[in-house]
């Protein structure tokens, strides 16, 4: 039998979707779209023309760490079969599948990212629509293989409800049969009427945090008679953090993109001599120029899976590839269109500035107005939101130190101890080249959040300052890492700057590397004053420095003491730092092996002298070895003394003497408060009494002696106790734990009420007895199970009906690193909640 013309044709038209009549009730793989194009709002990100957006100052670096001076070619990764005689089954191309809005819903299980993935489309059922034929047939799940099967990639299941315009696009789908579930990495699902970005930090089936879809290069699209109007997807073999519209990274590799960034094709680029239709693929690449969305190869562009295009790929692939990078610019990191902000009650605020600092986008009136204060210092919104600052910054919370650079990471943890109130906060990086970064964060109530300064592709390369504003108390601590993890340091953040910064540690002898890092978060320059107080007989040695506005500046003491006043070998010292307007000083201290760090700690200086100071944490025996580091900067000798609270209670004190401008170091292993009671194996906290103002901090150090000491912490002493404290940094995990260590310092016992804040998670409490004048640790493992694998903060208190006590918290943060038990450790003060 003889099949006419007419019967070939419309065979062509079912199989390919064009005969949107035939396929209306039908799931169909590269089937019919939602009309009007393009699939999201004219304004969306995929769709705005970037032809006249700024090039951006490291472009060139960026291009030539693709390709080098010669370039990467361009490839078309899309077409049909992939013509794979070992896997028939295999294609190239990334599919789609178009399913009416009956399209009956299936529950996907989360095997990875289900903290970030979403369950289904708001306001409708939870489930994905994906058509039974998936579990069994090629053709819907990325690679060809049906959903049963598993060969491994990314196995991307994409799916259009064209009837209702929405999206929902899946990671690593598969069907597990024994389980009779489809599972899926991460799954997001988006509204094509709006222009619905992910929250910031989340995935979604792409590592960018972006929709698929609306970047794929389509068959129809470039056949058709009408210009491509939107952005392509492409991958980069890695990527450094992400910037706007991404909202997920998936790397820190020095030198790279960001997730997010825009390539454009150069507008020199003489593209007449192509064919029309790759002259429509090569006009899109610069009008709305490629985005990263993905780790994989150089300058891979995504389109569709899709049978037509087979007799046109050789076609299309030669001239693609002859297109290098060295032809594309990148476009501002970051980069979007100057349009006016939605400002529903036309005050001058835009309506996403107000949400995002808890005011109120839909009145004009009293705080929520331009000319409102709502925090009462002399500026008013529209001075903050010109300024960059939060517009009801009542609470204000400061870091000294931060880095990005070389191996180093580090995040900021935020906890919100209210049980009812979001904290609306702004974080404010400082760098020191002078350059801000902005963002803005919700806490919500008994819960935290980690900003990771490795997804914020602006600070790559610099050291910075931090400034947290919120509308209600927040603690913020900060964890800096190194060397993939072998090392860390923390500190909290501290409640104000400073005219004068006292410090007790401190060493510049061989192997041990010290800085100090000052952050200036005003407006004028400071000009700072270092005094250097040695152990006797080393005289005191004074230096000059000066910190620009908003920026942070680091001395290195090594650098900074080299002289004839000091030995070949270094010298331990303390320091005062006085600068003629308020700063913030912290210091880092390192043991250095040859080019790395081996070990490290930070602490902040404090603000005064004082009396007395308070620790809970504390620890001596084979492991570690614990100092109290005494600083004495008056004229005068002074006696110190100190009383050792043990587990089941308090020692009688010991007496010690610091000099006159002079450092005094107590090894606490050897200490001795009684006949017969050594301090050689104990957990111990610190309470500490001088007959004149001085400054102390605790140092650990382990393992064993310093012959191999490979790691350290230190914390300075509480200025005073409290009765709740909260901390922000939290984690357990394999290989990785955090101690929450408790003082009592009163005269009676109490019971204490641990309240767990997690990320994305309810709270959680748990009662913990205490001794009068003694320690306690609050066990995370034992008292919250549920809390493994998570990070989390932590409120503690007297529990309700308890004796309040005068308590002091500190937190111990320990990591693994192959092979080596507690490589990494970090130890910081909670912070006193008002």
């Amino acid at each position: 039998m003889v099949s006419s013309p007419h019967s070939f044709r419309l065979a062509a038209l079912l199989l390919t979707g064009i005969l949107l009549g035939a396929g209306a009730g039908l799931a169909q793989p590269a089937g019919p779209l939602p009309q009007p194009l393009p699939l999201f709002p004219a304004d969306n990100w995929w769709n705005v023309d970037v032809s006249q957006a700024p090039v951006d100052p490291g472009s060139a670096a960026f291009i030539a760490w693709i390709g080098g001076s010669n370039g990467k070619r361009v490839h078309p990764d899309w077409g049909a079969s992939a013509n794979d005689a070992g896997d028939p089954t295999a294609t190239y191309g990334m599919p789609y599948v178009s399913v009416p809005g009956s399209q009956p819903l299936v529950p996907v299980s989360w095997v990875a990212y289900g903290d970030e993935s979403d369950d289904g489309a708001p306001g409708r059922p939870p489930g994905y629509p994906i058509p039974p034929a998936a579990r069994t047939t090629g053709g819907y799940v990325e690679g060809g293989q049906p959903g049963q099967l598993d060969p491994g990639g990314d196995r991307h299941l994409i799916l259009v409800d064209r009837d209702n315009r929405l999206l929902y696009e899946l990671y690593r789908a598969r069907w597990n049969g024994s389980s009779n579930r489809w599972e899926a990495e991460s799954g997001a699902v988006f509204d094509m009427t709006r222009n619905g970005r992910r929250p910031e930090g989340w995935t979604s089936a792409d590592a960018a945090g972006l929709a698929i879809l609306p970047g794929l290069v389509r068959y129809d699209e470039m056949f058709g008679t009408e210009p491509i109007r939107h952005a392509l997807r492409m991958t980069v073999r890695a990527t450094n953090g992400y910037v706007w519209p991404a909202s997920h990274r998936a790397g820190s590799t020095a030198g790279a993109l960001p997730m997010g960034a825009r390539l454009r094709l150069k507008a020199s680029v003489d593209i007449s001599s192509y064919s029309p239709h790759v002259q429509r693929l090569f006009q899109a690449m610069k009008t709305y120029g490629l985005i990263v969305a993905d780790n994989g190869s150089d300058m891979f562009v995504t389109g569709t899976n899709d049978p037509r295009w087979t007799p046109y790929m050789d076609d299309i692939v030669s001239a693609v590839h002859a297109m290098r990078s060295t032809s594309f610019e990148v476009v501002t990191l970051g980069w979007r269109p100057a349009a006016a902000p939605a400002d529903a009650d036309a005050d001058g605020l835009p309506d996403d500035w107000e949400r995002d600092y808890g005011l109120d986008p839909g009145s004009r009136n009293g705080d929520n107005g331009a000319d409102g204060d709502p925090d009462g210092d002399g500026i008013d919104n529209a001075g903050e939101r010109a300024a960059g600052t939060h517009p009801r910054g009542f609470a204000r919370r400061l870091l000294a130190e931060g880095l990005r650079q070389g191996t180093f990471a580090t995040r900021i943890a935020l906890a919100n101890p209210s049980a009812t109130a979001t904290a609306y906060t702004q974080v404010r990086f400082e760098r020191d080249d002078g350059v801000v970064v902005r963002l803005a964060r919700q806490v919500p109530a008994s819960q935290r959040v980690t900003v990771d300064t490795n997804a914020i592709a602006e600070l790559q390369g610099h050291a910075f300052a931090t400034v947290v504003e919120s509308d209600v108390f927040v603690a913020v601590d900060r964890l800096v890492q190194w060397d993939q993890g072998r090392g860390s340091h923390a500190e909290h953040g501290l409640s104000g700057p400073s005219t004068e910064w006292y410090f007790a540690e401190g060493a510049t002898y061989t192997g041990f590397a010290l800085f100090y890092l000052l952050q200036n978060p005003g407006d004028l320059p400071a000009q700072v004053t270092v005094t250097y107080l040695r152990e006797p007989p080393l005289a005191p040695l004074v230096r000059q420095h000066q910190v620009p506005p908003h920026s942070r500046r680091t001395i290195w003491v090594n650098d900074d003491e080299a002289g004839p006043q000091t030995p070949a070998g270094g010298a331990a010292s303390s320091a005062v730092i006085v600068s003629d307007v308020p700063i913030v000083a912290e210091r880092a201290m390192y043991r250095s092996v040859p080019n790395a760090f081996e070990a490290g700690h930070a602490s902040a200086g404090a603000p005064a002298l004082r009396t007395s100071w308070f620790f809970a944490e504390g620890y001596t025996g084979p492991l570690f070895q614990q100092y109290l580091l005494l600083g004495n900067p008056g004229t005068s000798p002074v006696p110190v003394r100190v009383e050792y609270l043990l587990p089941g209670g308090p020692t009688p004190p010991v007496i010690h003497v610091v000099q006159a401008r002079s450092r005094l170091t107590v090894l606490v292993n050897d200490e001795t408060p009684a006949p017969g009671l050594s301090l050689a194996s104990t957990a111990v906290s610190m309470v500490i009494n001088a007959d004149a103002p001085i400054v102390a901090e605790r140092a650990m150090w382990w393992p064993g002696s310093s012959a191999t000491w490979r790691e350290a912490h230190v914390s300075l002493g509480a200025e005073q106790t409290c009765p709740r404290w909260a901390i922000a940094e939290g984690e357990w995990a394999a290989g990785v734990d955090t101690y929450v260590l408790v003082a009592n310092t009163g005269a009676s016992p109490t019971t204490l009420r641990a309240t767990l804040l997690r990320e994305g998670s309810l709270p959680s409490s748990a009662d913990v007895p205490i001794a009068a004048r003694a320690r306690q640790n609050v066990n995370v493992p034992s008292l919250f199970p549920q809390a493994f694998g998570t990070r989390f903060g932590m409120l503690v208190e007297s529990a309700p009906g308890a004796a309040a006590a005068p308590l002091v918290v500190e937190w111990a943060h320990y990591a693994d690193a192959p092979g080596v038990h507690w490589s990494a450790g970090a130890a910081a003060l909670g912070t006193c909640v008002p």
